[in-house]
């Protein structure tokens, strides 16, 4: 990132054919970056390199691909970004590569809503976290801010489909509010206390919610065990079994149940 940054301040201008445009006078001002293999503007490499300036200077920059004057899909560690060429936009993409859709929030839950719902119950868990401490701070210790997030329902039903209900919404849960088990330590008012305890089983009843209609969704869509045929539409909720399957022993029993981690959800990956 570093050297782009430095081509960036060092280049000068390049002439490029644009081909025909509607409204030549907004094109923005490019240079030829060798990192990246041609025209880049100027004001995305600033862009991108604000999104990422939590990894500092030097941290290694991958190009995923480019499509001269039209847009580079560019990497770094978990992270990966679309440069639209011609509106010199910079937009995040979910985290697996070749996917050109947008996360489901931006450096927070970093998968599109596709492919989170294929994330093992570990990951699911780990973004709930994150997504529950960053509607912490968004909320500014606003009990009422803190519920009814559109993401936090989005992780539910991945976590729904794959059996993770309870360490996904208790992951969440302790976040965006707190562990139920310090309330008492944590409080000095009785009332204050109480209002923490409301809050979460307020947002722990929706979540509920949200489960278990995604939960009849499921069951109804696939209508028989993906591994025994047994007819799933009438069998009681049991949010720990993923929803396409009667129980945990055929859930586990099945080939897709073993997820091995994937390169680019360990931490460590230089991209």
């Amino acid at each position: 990132m570093g050297a782009l940054l430095a081509e960036c301040a060092t280049k000068p201008a390049a002439d490029v054919d644009w081909g025909e445009v509607l409204f030549p006078e907004v094109l923005p001002d490019v240079f030829e970056s060798e990192i990246v293999g041609g025209a880049i503007p100027y004001c995305s490499v600033l862009a991108l390199a604000g999104a990422l300036s939590a990894y500092g200077p030097n941290h290694e920059l991958r190009v995923e691909f480019l499509d001269p004057l039209d847009e580079a899909v560019v990497a770094s560690r978990r992270r990966r970004f679309r440069i639209t060429i011609l509106t010199a936009s910079v937009d995040e993409l979910c985290r697996k590569p070749r996917c050109h859709d947008r996360p489901v929030l931006n450096g927070v839950v970093e998968y599109c809503e596709h492919h989170l719902a294929r994330c093992s119950p570990e990951i699911l868990r780990d973004l709930a976290s994150d997504l529950g401490s960053y509607v912490c701070m968004d909320a500014a210790g606003t009990l009422e801010r803190r519920g009814g997030s559109p993401e936090a329902d989005i992780l539910i039903r991945a976590a729904t489909a794959r059996g993770a209900f309870s360490q996904v919404r208790d992951a969440f849960l302790h976040g965006a509010y707190m562990d139920p088990t310090d309330i008492d330590d944590t409080f000095m008012e009785q009332s204050a206390a109480m209002e923490m305890r409301h809050a979460i089983e307020r947002e722990d009843v929706r979540l509920q919610e949200v489960a278990r209609s995604e939960y009849r969704s499921i069951r109804n869509f696939a209508g028989t065990c993906r591994m025994c045929g047994q007819d799933l539409r009438w069998l009681l909720f049991d949010l720990q079994v993923p929803a396409e399957y009667c129980t945990a022993a055929c859930a586990q029993s099945a080939p897709a149940a073993v997820q091995a981690l994937d390169p680019w959800e360990i931490e460590e990956c230089p991209f």
